[in-house]
């Protein structure tokens, strides 16, 4: 009688809690819905990766640009300024040159 009542109440607990076929398609199909969730996650954070790394990337890129901008601007400056002093030097010698008094022919 004993194992006669174990077995039933046994076979009652696993009847009772089984789970239909319907809520196990209904537990597949939430769990494909929630993968596809999950990928769609996992590209929007992967397009965001990409999308810091870019702007990194135009920030350093951009900071080497404005660097080679200076560089150049420092370059031509000098050139500027060299110009400049050999014109300078060239004035010099021409005005010294018109204010020589010129030899007077004998």
């Amino acid at each position: 009688m004993k194992n006669f009542l174990l077995i039933s109440l046994l076979f009652t607990a696993v009847f009772a809690t089984s789970q239909t076929p319907s809520a196990i398609e209904k537990n597949i199909q939430d769990a494909k819905a929630g993968m596809r969730k999950l990928d769609s996650l996992n590209a929007e954070l992967k397009q965001m990766q990409d999308s810091t790394a870019q702007a990194i990337y135009f920030k350093n890129n951009n900071n080497a640009l404005l660097a080679l901008v200076h560089e150049n601007k420092k370059i031509k400056m000098k050139s500027a300024l060299t110009n400049i002093a050999i014109g300078i030097g060239f004035l010099a010698i021409l005005v010294i040159g018109l204010l020589r008094k010129p030899k007077q022919k004998k």
